[in-house]
């Protein structure tokens, strides 16, 4: 026989409470007080197995950290408090689903912030404006093919409004995140003509 893993009853748990949510909206009972008291029934059973899920990947997430017996151990060899060790379960169950993201692709460092300054060299001199915000996608401005998977960056010149938009791949080659690597890609190119 299968091992029933904390993975397979929170999948089931799931399961079941959905299939109780498509009852209450597909069952009919024959009369509007007998779909009222099963629609009140089915909610009391979606409430319980939403919760069952809700505490398996609790349960999951204490597993992740170490036995109970281990954290113990270290509560009595006095190492942590229990108050330490609560701390050091969320911070170590947060890195954890930052390292998932990270290895699925879906965190990305980008090498500014909104309110940050970046120049660009379009006029022949460093040109400073300000990042207002960013998007993933389509960016319009932008006419090469490759550019709708990137990290796109709006930001606004000296009177408050957006005015342009770059791609985060333009980063060191026509926009720099510092005046002196923008002077720097003025001189080389200075130099090349």
């Amino acid at each position: 026989m299968e091992k029933f893993l904390i993975d397979d009853g929170i999948k089931q748990s799931k399961i079941v409470a959905n299939r109780y949510k498509w009852s209450i909206e597909n069952a009919d009972m024959g009369s509007e007080d007998a779909n009222e008291l099963h629609a009140d029934i089915c909610n009391q059973y979606v409430k319980e197995y939403e919760q069952i899920a809700e505490w398996l990947e609790e349960l999951k997430s204490y597993k992740d950290i170490g036995t109970l017996k281990e954290l113990k151990e270290l509560k009595e060899n006095g190492t942590f408090t229990g108050l330490e060790l609560a701390k050091l379960a969320i911070m170590q169950k947060e890195l954890k689903e930052y390292k998932d993201l990270e290895e699925h692709g879906l965190l990305v460092r980008l090498p500014c912030r909104v309110g940050d300054t970046v120049w660009d060299n379009d006029f022949g001199y460093p040109e400073s404006y300000e990042i207002k915000a960013f998007s993933y996608g389509y960016c319009d401005s932008c006419v090469e093919p490759d550019i709708e998977d990137q990290i796109i960056f709006y930001y606004e010149n000296y009177s408050g409004s957006i005015t342009g938009s770059f791609p985060m791949s333009e980063i060191g080659k026509t926009v720099f995140l510092t005046r002196e690597e923008a002077d720097k890609k003025l001189e080389e190119l200075k130099n090349e003509i």
